[in-house]
């Protein structure tokens, strides 16, 4: 046995020094078997009558012999209970024992041996921090917060952590996982710490939609097609996630500081919005988030160096915009939802030149509300006429900036026509514009 251990200290329990016993002292030597390779800290906690010690404490050498010294003026006769807990390197558990004895203030040196039970797999603690007012639970189920929480799970488990807000019009940001709305997805391989925490809402929440392909454009049947809708077949390889509705005044002002709308309400589409505004707002989400920004942005220059792959916050493509007005089955409606306007889209024969809360009308099949009709929504693309000449993989629109200067817009508006509210209708404005009918929605690509 070894002649010296580390010591710690703690109000009348002290884990020890030399082997021997002082006169005031009684000294439990325990002997633990079972360290495995994995076990790298040996931690100890310890009860005497019931009452537990008021820290733990920690071995990182000499795992396999633990003193525990007590002073004699708080024995009388009691029951010691010692808990051991072997962690690995990343701090999970990878075995557990147990040590009980009943212990007198007579009594002289004592030894045991303890056998660590070997965990298979080992556990590791997941712990969610709150800030503000709002709950947490989990798949699978452990976590139920107050203040903070944790719960144990085994080394390579996916754990789904959900945040209900308390209050309307919030939003949440977790920190340390994968997040999307008030989710947020963890595969725990060590000890590990996440948090969340409300705030005011800064974008509507996301719809997934899963890749596919699908003809673009419009069948030479369709009432109003122009001559620009050329049906191709284009695929879009990565999902993607689509906001289920234009972006709010509140939603963009709780960012931005300013709503620039001509029409008042937090719960009207933001408008009089450029297409530079439009992606500034993503940018500056995705840094709220903590997300890499999709844009370089320059003046009037921007670019989009990783094309769909990003992961922050952008506009749709074109092509994006009108796969996700379609409905999730494949097939095509003429407007986002159905093959009548009315229940689907505000529009110049029912809007009464204003425009209307979001998601008043039905959604699509997809869960989006809002593609036709409302006010028109930027997309990334330069216009080009005959857009079936591009790529038919991920097409993003021209490469090369045109002339004159154009950026699709895409659905229509409060002050059109039900016809200019059709999914394949395709239209432009100079992306400086500013406008009472120009507003936009958001995507992410899936990391």
């Amino acid at each position: 046995m070894r002649e010296t251990v580390k010591s710690w200290m703690m109000a009348g329990l002290v884990l020890l020094g030399t082997r021997g016993c002082g006169r005031d002292e009684v000294v439990v030597w325990l002997h633990v078997k079972n360290v495995t390779a994995e076990m790298t800290t040996l931690q100890v906690g310890l009860t005497l009558d019931g009452k537990p010690g008021k820290q733990q404490y920690e071995f990182t050498q000499g795992l396999g012999e633990v003193a525990i010294k007590l002073r004699k003026e708080q024995l009388g006769q009691g029951k010691l209970s010692v808990s051991l807990t072997g962690l690995s390197t990343g701090r999970c558990k990878v075995s557990t024992g147990k040590y009980e004895a009943t212990v007198r203030a007579d009594q002289d040196l004592a030894e045991a041996d303890v056998a660590l039970a070997v965990m298979s797999p080992a556990k590791c603690l997941l712990t969610v921090e709150k800030v503000g007012d709002g709950s947490v639970t989990s798949s699978p189920a452990g976590v139920s917060c107050g203040a903070s929480c944790t719960m144990e799970v085994a080394v390579g488990t996916k754990v789904t952590l959900t945040a209900a807000t308390a209050t309307a019009f919030t939003g949440s940001l977790w920190d340390g996982c994968t997040a999307w709305n008030d989710n947020c997805e963890v595969t725990v391989t060590a000890a590990q710490k996440v948090s969340v925490q409300w705030g005011p809402e800064v974008r509507p929440k996301l719809v997934k939609v899963p890749k596919g392909s699908f003809s673009m454009g419009s069948p030479t049947t369709e009432s109003g097609r122009g001559s620009d809708e050329v049906p191709h077949t284009v695929t879009l390889t990565t999902d993607f996630w689509m906001a289920e509705s234009e972006v709010t005044q509140r939603q963009y002002r709780n960012l931005m500081g300013m709503s620039p709308s001509n029409f008042k309400g937090d719960d009207l589409p933001v408008e009089n919005v450029s297409w530079f505004d439009a992606v500034g707002y993503c940018n500056a989400l995705s840094v709220k988030e903590k997300l890499a920004p999709c844009y370089q942005i320059n003046g009037t220059t921007v670019g989009w160096a990783e094309g769909v792959k990003c992961t922050g916050y952008r506009l749709p493509t074109e092509a994006e915009w009108e796969y996700a007005a379609n409905p999730a089955s494949g097939s095509r409606t003429v407007y986002a939802g159905s093959d009548t306007v009315d229940g689907v889209a505000w529009h110049s024969g029912n809007a009464g030149s204003t425009t209307h809360a979001v998601k008043t009308k039905t959604a699509n099949g997809r869960g989006l509300y809002d593609l036709s009709g409302n006010v028109w929504e930027w997309v990334w693309d330069w216009y080009q006429s005959n857009y079936e000449a591009l790529q038919s993989s991920d097409p993003i629109g021209p490469k090369v900036q045109p002339s004159p200067e154009y950026r699709v817009i895409r659905g229509g508006s409060w002050n059109n026509t039900a016809t200019d509210a059709r999914v394949a209708l395709r239209f432009y404005y100079t992306p400086t514009v500013r406008n009472r009918i120009l507003g936009f929605r958001i995507v992410r690509s899936n990391p």
